[in-house]
């Protein structure tokens, strides 16, 4: 069990501290939700780097690490939905996010049964930065949290809609890669 491999067990761990945070309605909750948010968004950008840097890359981690940061998106995703915080229009970047991360998903199983590796693209390191910039804005809860401040909102809505661009751009790169293996 190498480190790499432990952050990304750690980021899982932290799901559920984000959810259980958000379900309340209380500024302090929603601030831990927040925390554990960051640190599992963190950990996301150095398990990778560490297990490049280390050489520790395992089949482990090239499997968990994208499930991982999908777990964690759209479990968020669905407790924001649920909470009423992603308000009709912006349900759609939702569900485009989320049929993405289970396409990808799905592309990269069929994939790995023909040995066929498909490495995280550019465009999907950005679309995972966006996507967590939004989120974060979102946990917060900034009408609970920042009362007085209501251009975070727009903000936050602003960043998911293009990490739904996104996430539209990278899962069509991966359809292209892949698409002479089917």
């Amino acid at each position: 069990m190498s480190l790499p491999n432990i952050l990304t067990l750690f980021r899982i761990a932290l799901i559920p501290v984000v959810l259980i945070g958000m379900s309340f309605e209380s500024v302090l909750m929603h601030w831990i939700a927040f925390g554990a948010f960051v640190l599992a968004s963190i950990t996301d950008y150095f398990d990778g780097k560490l297990a490049r840097a280390l050489d520790q890359t395992s089949p482990f981690g090239i499997l968990f690490d994208p499930v991982a940061d999908k777990l964690l998106v759209c479990s968020c995703l669905m407790m924001l939905t649920a909470k009423g915080q992603l308000p009709s229009l912006h349900l759609i970047p939702g569900i485009v996010i989320l049929c993405r991360e289970i396409f990808v998903s799905g592309l990269r199983e069929f994939l790995a049964q023909l040995n066929v590796d498909m490495p995280v693209s550019a465009w999907g390191k950005v679309k995972t930065a966006c996507q967590l910039l939004a989120l974060g804005l979102m946990i917060l809860n900034v009408d609970l949290t920042f009362p007085n401040t209501p251009i975070l909102n727009p903000i936050s809505y602003i960043l998911l809609w293009g990490a739904a661009t996104l996430t539209i751009i990278s899962g069509w790169g991966y359809l292209q890669k892949s698409i002479k293996h089917f």
